[in-house]
């Protein structure tokens, strides 16, 4: 495997990190996310006195975690819902060679 290390910066510092080569951009990505994420986050909530930095991470952190949950269960509910429609589709066209043999 090609492995290759890359900087990432997030909250002001930055990340060295070993990864596949391949996985680059899907990391570079990911940081950019995660920083728009803290972004929102600030900006609904201002006032840093009550929000340390590492809040906003946490729930930044969590904000993401959540959406490839969603995302995950709802990929696996799409495969099983096309699966359900090719064998719907199939006990129809059998259905209708009983119908139509009858």
């Amino acid at each position: 495997m090609d492995i290759q290390r890359i900087n990432v910066q997030v909250e002001g510092e930055t990340l060295q990190m070993r990864i596949p080569r391949a996985d680059e951009p899907l990391y570079r990505d990911a940081a950019t996310e995660l920083r728009l994420t803290v972004n929102a986050y600030k900006d609904k909530y201002p006032n840093s006195s009550e929000m340390p930095n590492s809040g906003y991470l946490m729930m930044a952190g969590l904000d993401l975690a959540y959406r490839a949950r969603l995302l995950s269960e709802q990929a696996d509910t799409r495969a099983f819902a096309s699966r359900l429609a090719a064998l719907n589709r199939e006990m129809e066209g059998f259905l209708s060679t009983i119908v139509t043999q009858g």
